[in-house]
């Protein structure tokens, strides 16, 4: 009966420590979230069938394996909980601010808008002017040399 409060404390331990490296790595916090479910669950049930927990111990029951194979089955559907939660949160998050941010934008400073109208017009003209421009070619490489030495 003494290892029972072991087996507690280390289940909330390792569900403590599970929760802080998911919220240190939170780019993936779904996938350590669904790693450490699945490995609890999987590995909690291949040592139930290969016999290496055993329940019933010599006639009696070991209610320390029982409660650890709880916390374990418990802790994994918890994990499983969350990485879903998180991820439906975390979608509602980005629809809606993709949302807010599709919205239209309301200008309150006319003379702003005028300024920008105004240097949109005068940058235009200028690349009108620079188009319309007769189109220089300097020498250069061989054409270059061929002229200086012709001259």
């Amino acid at each position: 009966m003494t290892a029972m409060p072991q087996v507690v404390f280390m289940a909330i331990g390792l569900t403590v420590l599970t929760f802080v490296i998911a919220f240190l790595f939170r780019k993936w916090q779904r996938a350590i979230l669904w790693a450490v479910a699945l490995l609890l669950f999987v590995g909690t049930s291949i040592l139930l069938g290969t016999v290496v927990l055993k329940i019933y111990e010599n006639g009696m029951m070991n209610h320390a394996v029982l409660l650890g194979i709880t916390l374990a089955y418990a802790c994994s559907f918890i994990f499983i909980y969350g990485a879903e939660k998180l991820h439906k949160a975390l979608r509602q998050n980005c629809s809606t601010s993709e949302t807010s941010i599709a919205q239209p934008v309301q200008v309150v400073d006319e003379e702003l808008v005028q300024r920008i109208y105004f240097l949109q017009l005068a940058v235009e003209a200028v690349s009108v002017q620079v188009a319309a421009a007769p189109i220089v070619s300097l020498p250069t490489g061989m054409a270059r040399r061929k002229r200086m030495a012709g001259e």
